[in-house]
């Protein structure tokens, strides 16, 4: 009886899943991290993509369904360090984001980001999407296996046991969410600090 039920568990979660993977001319995930296939490809046919927004566009020049997002083959290491930080900052304070704050955010505090990897694609035109990473969303359970170091090792810092949620929010306002990310970059690991009886700790910046 267990043994079915359980059963029965597994089932929906993969179809559950399934669904979620397959664009269909649907949306996908703001803040999840998807690899793909698209096949209007001009440089990178297997883009791997955190995505802003997934939806409609009316103000484009051919309005349609559109998928808008960070393209993060495109990021170096320091961005990529960067950004997989502010995920997990974002994750552990729990912090609401939506689309608009977060693109803005990132056009604020590291404005590379936006320039080297944002980019569009035609939703209808993606091919076997797979969530690979939850990012900043509670959908763990959903995403698939990946063999990107930097996925495996994102996922990792991801994990529930690593976070020890606090439910405690970063920022309730852009200014402020700004404000206390920088602060958190800017601040040093007590094991890390240089403390001097005649001068103050000394301070890096962590990316």
């Amino acid at each position: 009886m267990a043994g079915g039920v359980i059963g029965w568990i597994l089932a929906k979660l993969k179809n559950r899943r399934y669904a979620m993977q397959s664009t269909n001319g649907k949306s996908l995930i703001f803040g999840c991290i998807y690899s793909m296939r698209y096949t209007n490809y001009k440089i990178d046919p297997n883009p791997l993509i955190f995505v802003l927004y997934s939806g409609q566009r009316r103000f484009v020049t051919k309005q349609g369904h559109y998928t808008d997002g960070i393209n993060t083959n495109y990021l170096n290491y320091s961005d990529k360090a960067w950004f997989a930080r502010m995920l997990y900052l974002l994750k552990k304070g729990n912090q609401r984001m939506n689309p608009r704050l977060f693109y803005r955010f990132l056009k604020l505090n590291r404005p590379n980001i936006i320039k080297t990897a944002y980019r569009r694609y035609h939703t209808s035109m993606i091919a076997n999407p797979r969530m690979v990473s939850a990012g900043f969303t509670h959908l763990g359970k959903l995403i698939y296996p990946s063999s990107f170091p930097w996925i495996v090792g994102l996922n990792k810092t991801l994990e529930p046991q690593m976070q020890n949620l606090t439910g405690v929010q970063i920022a309730y306002s852009q200014d402020e969410l700004s404000n206390r990310i920088n602060q958190t970059l800017n601040s040093v690991p007590i094991h890390r600090q240089t403390v001097s009886a005649t001068r103050p700790a000394t301070t890096q910046r962590i990316i």
